[in-house]
C-alpha cells in the first residue's frame, strides 16, 4: 500500500469535491495528516458517505484512488459501521468543505475518541493522543474524560487501561 500524507489527502480531497455530490465524512487515521500531524504512517483513506445516496458512489471513490495511482483498496469503507452505532453522531461532526451539492465533515474530538477508543489498538491509542493534545482546549475536561471513562470501565484488559490512564493524563496536562 501507498503511504498516505498531507498532501495526498488534500489531492484526494481536491478530486472528490469535483465528483462527488452529499454528505461525507473524513475520519479515522487520515484524519491526522489531514491535520497536518503527520507523526505514522497510514495506507487506507477513511471516507464514507452518511446516506445511500451518498454510498452508491463508492465506485466513484475508487475510480478517484486509482486516478491518484493508490489501490481502490485504499478507500475504507469500515468508519460507516462505526459511525452508525453513535447516537446523535452529526452533531459532533465539524463541516471542512462545504459547497451547494458537497459537505465534507470530520469528526470532532468527542466523536473520534467515541469511534477510536472500542477498540484501542496502539495505533487507535496514539491517533487519540495526536488528537487530544491538538484539540483539548475547543471543549470542557469534564466532557472529554465523561467519554474517556465510559470506555475505561468496559475495558478488562490490563493493556488497554494502561492507554485509557494515559489519555488521562495527557488531559490534565
Amino acid at each position: 500500500m501507498k503511504k498516505l500524507n498531507n498532501a495526498m489527502i488534500k489531492k484526494f480531497l481536491e478530486k472528490v469535491q469535483k465528483t462527488l455530490t452529499g454528505r461525507w465524512v473524513l475520519s479515522g487515521g487520515t484524519l491526522l495528516p489531514f491535520l497536518e500531524i503527520d507523526y505514522r504512517v497510514t495506507t487506507d483513506i477513511d471516507f464514507v458517505g452518511l446516506t445511500a445516496k451518498e454510498q452508491a458512489q463508492n465506485l466513484k471513490l475508487m475510480e478517484i484512488a486509482e486516478e491518484l495511482g493508490l489501490p481502490v483498496e485504499t478507500i475504507n469503507q469500515a468508519a460507516s459501521y462505526y459511525l452508525q452505532k453513535i447516537d446523535g453522531f452529526e452533531n459532533e461532526l465539524e463541516t471542512i468543505y462545504k459547497s451547494k451539492n458537497l459537505t465534507i465533515s470530520r469528526p470532532n474530538l468527542l466523536l473520534f475518541l467515541k469511534l477510536k477508543l472500542p477498540r484501542l489498538s496502539y495505533s487507535d491509542f496514539s491517533d487519540c493522543m495526536e488528537l487530544l493534545k491538538l484539540e483539548k482546549k475547543k471543549f470542557k475536561q469534564a466532557e472529554i474524560e465523561k467519554v474517556i471513562l465510559s470506555f475505561q470501565k468496559k475495558e478488562p484488559n490490563p493493556q488497554k487501561l494502561d492507554y485509557f490512564k494515559k489519555l488521562l493524563e495527557e488531559l490534565k496536562n
